[in-house]
């Protein structure tokens, strides 16, 4: 969850307090970096200058800095550049290889996200003495705000406000678009053959939650078992496999291949790409064909899912972005720039994608329900432009409730990781106490009109 604003220059960057990885300061780190990179596309000379951390981000460092390359054949050019690597103590959702490699393949189908540059390997970590090497990579840095308290707030993004909420419905049905089995993504948690994936995510969370919660919390407790009444849990047949082809034509790059031209423009915070026309997600035949092939989840109009029998089931098998919402899109005054944070990504049900944006917390005080700046009616509607299948609003809903107390159980986990001593981050202990605040909002989804009867194909959004 990083927040990709800058901050102040930091002097040190030692991991005996903060339980952060890192090299003792930041020349240090950043001679290490310029030599991975001279290595790594074979280049003359390396000099990195303007190292910086920025800003958030309780599971990993993220560091902004240029670096200026002189080839081999006398040409020298200066790249604006983001460096991710984990931090120690902090739960690891994903390897920074594979999302790396989730990165290239979501940029190469045109979906606003940063560029990837390069793949690192343990030449970060030598001065780590208790635990695996940090593993990390290296992205194009783009102009661009994160902070969702700026975009509702500040007269400035006002233009962003009215334009983010369609620009947010077409990135999303980019995302559901692209080949779940594209290669080097088989590694990608998913459901197995015959689970619905409403089922699989509930099984998973509770799982978790049983293993977490140091004390009772009923309001969970009714939800998982709300969620249990409405969700269908019944075994089903695999999808018929789709062969679509690779977004990459069957390749997969190595951590020493560069993908992005030079001559970008420097940028000051965050990183991202918004496909040249002004951060707006391109949708293009591609995307419209690819998604429009998808089996359709809910019938879009009246909030009534398609049974198997009328429209084969719905499809719980798409690329799930996992943490699409306000604080993980980068954005400027025109609107979005790129999407940032894959590191939840799996394969499950878009409906899951759809409410996670709308939950309460991720509407930072904003009074509509899409991150507190759009409406569901406009969000869905652009959604579906794009080719996105259509959308049962009530099976959304659905999601919403889960999304919540799925966050709840974040906070509970953020909280131990701090309790266990695992990690000395006043963020992550501090996160915990946001526990009620989802039981709160817990009970008044579950206790709204229309939520008794919430469910594939009932009750009211």
């Amino acid at each position: 969850m990083t927040r990709w604003a800058t901050a102040s220059p930091s002097t040190s960057i030692r991991s005996s307090s903060d339980g952060r990885l890192g090299s003792d300061t930041v020349s240090d780190l950043s001679e290490q970096l310029a030599s991975f990179i001279r290595h790594a596309v074979d280049a003359r000379m390396v000099r990195v200058e303007e190292m910086r951390r920025l800003t958030g981000g309780a599971s990993r460092e993220t560091w902004s800095f240029d670096a200026t390359i002189e080839h081999g054949d006398g040409r020298t050019e200066t790249l604006p550049l983001v460096l991710q690597r984990d931090t120690r103590g902090a739960p690891k959702q994903m390897s920074r290889a594979l999302e790396f490699r989730l990165l290239q393949a979501a940029h190469e189908r045109g979906v606003p996200t940063p560029e990837p540059f390069l793949l690192g390997d343990a030449s970060l970590g030598g001065v780590q003495t208790d635990g695996p090497p940090a593993e990390f990579f290296v992205v194009q840095r783009l102009d661009g705000e994160t902070l969702p308290g700026r975009l509702l707030r500040d007269e400035r993004y006002a233009d962003a406000r009215r334009a983010l909420p369609a620009q947010l419905g077409r990135a999303l049905a980019q995302i559901h678009a692209m080949p779940i089995d594209a290669p080097g993504l088989d590694a990608l948690q998913r459901p197995p053959d015959g689970v619905p994936a409403a089922a699989w995510s509930l099984e998973r969370h509770e799982q978790i939650y049983r293993a977490i919660a140091l004390e009772p919390h009923p309001a969970f407790e009714l939800a998982f078992r709300w969620l249990k009444e409405r969700a269908d849990l019944t075994p089903r047949p695999p999808l018929p496999r789709v062969e679509r082809g690779s977004s990459a034509g069957g390749r997969t790059r190595t951590r020493a291949t560069r993908v992005f031209p030079a001559g970008r423009p420097r940028g000051e915070r965050g990183s991202g790409d918004g496909g040249g026309d002004g951060g707006r997600a391109r949708t293009g035949e591609d995307a419209a064909a690819s998604v429009g092939a998808n089996t359709p989840w809910g019938s879009g109009a009246g909030g009534r899912a398609r049974t198997g029998e009328e429209g084969g089931g719905r499809n719980d098998r798409v690329l799930v972005h996992g943490d699409f919402r306000m604080g993980n899109v980068l954005f400027d005054a025109g609107g979005m720039r790129a999407v940032l944070d894959w590191e939840l990504a799996h394969i499950g049900d878009p409906a899951e994608d759809l409410a996670w944006v709308m939950v309460r917390s991720w509407r930072f005080g904003g009074g509509q329900p899409v991150g507190g700046i759009g409406t569901r009616e406009e969000f869905f509607a652009a959604y579906e432009a794009a080719g996105g299948a259509p959308v049962d609003p009530a099976w959304v809903r659905f999601w919403e409730v889960f999304g919540n107390l799925r966050w709840g159980i974040i906070c509970l986990s953020q909280a131990r990781t701090y309790l266990d001593g695992h990690s000395t981050s006043v963020e992550l202990a501090s996160i915990g106490r946001r526990t009620a605040e989802t039981e709160w909002e817990l009970l008044s989804l579950m206790d709204a009109p229309g939520a008794r009867s919430t469910g594939p194909g009932g009750g009211d959004a």
